[in-house]
């Protein structure tokens, strides 16, 4: 792969030369109404640009660069793949310095270098026992899968195969009609030995859901599903139908907090043994490596039952609290183990993982506002008080008693539905300030 690297490292400096293409614009004509507009270019016509400047013909044979003379036999696809490659990290790392440039806050981001491999488009792999047809792979023979991929080896440009290992789950979506594969593409991913290749296939599905809005006036019994996101619990889990809570499901984090800190310590007594650490080195890659999947792994299972239980219900909308903008409050004093668990909480991967899992099926993820839903009592609609390490609520008016967490994802449905007593603001009452006139003595 060290050809396509090289082949991406020439078009990228190429297309930062001519960074003006990827924010030029062009004239079109609107079909409706027949007004002329600006749009910026497609990606088909930037990579016409950039092969006229990297392709010579016989009718301009003066270019930039020889793409031919510094690498002869490659094939077309192969090369309009890479410049595709070039275009979308050129397009994000400009988009990055020009945030950058008007916030001045950090580092500058780095210019793309050649570490992604292009994507194989149509016409340079093969899926052998596929239907021809729609690519769909023959679930009698599993065992038997193989790709043919368009690889240099080292004189000319061949076709050589490679065994692929499928899962059940993947076989059913190639064989389901529904579902559309694109182009695949190289993964690599490092162990001991040295490198693994994946070959990431993508699938494609078309989903037409109502929206929001139009579901609430169609349907005022609809069905949702309430998660609250929380360090205790993980997640918690109801399900409102008619009115009425016909199903929690509290999802613990007791187990995976030990086993990130059994790892943690580990790299604590490893960073001690090995001394002040040398700078732009990171150690311990393996062990953060760990960490980080097995955060990824914990989310993959819970968004899947949450999106199991929705299934079951028949649930339409799935109600999250918006935490992006969570922040403490000034002056709150927090302990190392709570600082610990906001570093590594799962809030962000679990709604974007959820999102994702819900619109296959037809299932759309609603963020509301979480302010007061952990104060108020979902009951009578007073203010109640958490305590107990703040993992029980007692509400003071109506004296009832409940998990705070599940009390919190009941209130997130009657924020969703427009019904949650959200507290009066108390008006201050201004003092008033009587001027006495004082007369000085002769």
């Amino acid at each position: 792969m060290e050809i396509l690297n090289q082949v991406l490292s020439q078009y990228l400096d190429l297309t930062l030369q001519q960074r003006h293409l990827l924010s030029q614009k062009k004239e079109a004509i609107e079909n409706i109404t027949g007004e002329i507009r600006l749009r910026p270019l497609y990606n088909s016509e930037i990579l016409t640009e950039l092969e006229f400047l990297s392709l010579p013909t016989k009718a301009h044979p003066k270019t930039l660069m020889n793409i031919k003379s510094l690498f002869p036999g490659l094939p077309t696809l192969i090369r309009r793949s890479v410049i595709n490659t070039s275009t979308g990290m050129c397009k994000s790392y400009l988009s990055h310095l020009k945030n950058w440039e008007s916030h001045q806050k950090g580092h500058p981001p780095k210019p793309p270098g050649a570490r992604n491999l292009p994507t194989f488009y149509q016409g340079t792999y093969q899926f052998q026992n596929v239907r021809s047809a729609h690519f769909r792979v023959e679930l009698l023979d599993i065992k038997n899968q193989f790709v043919r991929l368009k690889v240099f080896d080292g004189t000319k440009w061949v076709w050589k195969n490679y065994p692929v290992k499928l899962g059940q789950k993947q076989l059913e979506q190639l064989n389901d009609p529904k579902w559309s594969m694109q182009s695949p593409t190289l993964v690599p991913k490092r162990i001991k030995r040295g490198l693994e290749w994946y070959l990431h296939l993508p699938l494609v599905k078309k989903v037409s859901v109502k929206p929001i809005g139009e579901q609430k006036k169609e349907n005022p019994n609809l069905t949702t599903l309430a998660v609250d996101l929380g360090l205790r619990h993980l997640a918690v889990v109801t399900v409102r139908q008619g009115g009425k809570i016909v199903c929690v499901k509290f999802f613990r984090g007791s187990s995976v907090e030990a086993h990130r800190l059994q790892h943690l310590y580990k790299v604590f007594r490893k960073q001690q043994k090995s001394g002040k650490p040398v700078k732009g080195e990171r150690s311990n890659k393996q062990l953060w490596r760990h960490l980080r999947d097995t955060n990824t792994d914990v989310a993959h299972n819970i968004t899947r039952e949450i999106v199991e239980i929705a299934q079951r219900y028949d649930v339409k909308v799935i109600v999250i609290e918006h935490l992006h903008r969570f922040q403490p409050k000034k002056g709150e004093k927090r302990s190392r183990k709570l600082n610990r668990k906001l570093t590594y909480w799962l809030k962000g991967k679990i709604e974007e993982q959820l999102r994702y899992k819900a619109l296959e099926f037809g299932i759309l993820v609603k963020s509301v506002s979480p302010y007061y839903t952990s104060q108020m009592c979902h009951r009578c609609g007073e203010k109640g008080e958490r305590f107990s390490r703040k993992s029980l609520f007692r509400c003071q008016q109506c004296t009832y008693e409940a998990n705070a967490d599940f009390n919190a994802s009941v209130n997130l449905h009657q924020v969703f539905w427009g019904i949650f007593p959200y507290p009066k603001k108390q008006k201050h009452k201004l003092r008033r300030v009587e001027l006495v006139e004082t007369k000085a003595s002769p």
